[in-house]
């Protein structure tokens, strides 16, 4: 699923820290269309590469503070994991979901990334699959990342 929206390009971090100080944490966020709306409210368009991590409680409000990581330059497997056990750790101290947005400017189609796979399975593996991944890319392009179908790689 792939939104665009025709909002004016801001690329300081004043304009989204009023979006951030705007949004409201106490609207359930508990479906993956839930939180491509969300991501594509308050991050928009990618600007820097970085994730935003949605932390949601038992009745699906976001925390009232969003964090914002900044990548590796490598993510591959052994970095999916570390992520993963770090992330694993803060749902066991009191979010039951989460959500992860991947803020990606300088690539031309989700599909070119292979971290969210890597992270959804290493999630999976620690049984804490996330509730949905967004892909935010330039030009105010957010797509819900979906995890390939149950034997999909098979015949190949």
């Amino acid at each position: 699923m792939t939104t665009t929206h025709e909002t004016p390009s801001h690329s300081d971090t004043s304009y989204r820290e009023d979006i951030l100080a705007s949004f409201d944490h106490t609207a359930p966020v508990r479906t993956p269309a839930d939180v491509l709306e969300v991501a594509a409210r308050l991050v928009q368009t990618a600007h820097k590469r970085q994730w935003w991590l949605f932390l949601l409680d038992e009745n699906g409000r976001v925390a009232p503070v969003v964090p914002q990581l900044e990548m590796p330059r490598r993510f591959g497997e052994r970095e999916a994991e570390q992520v993963a056990a770090l992330l694993s750790t803060l749902l066991q101290q009191g979010c039951t979901e989460l959500a992860i947005v991947w803020e990606q400017p300088g690539i031309g189609d989700a599909d070119e990334l292979i971290g969210p796979s890597l992270l959804h399975a290493a999630l999976t593996r620690l049984g804490r699959p996330p509730l949905a991944q967004v892909v935010v890319l330039s030009e105010f392009r957010v797509r819900l990342w979906e995890p390939p179908a149950p034997g999909a790689d098979e015949g190949r």
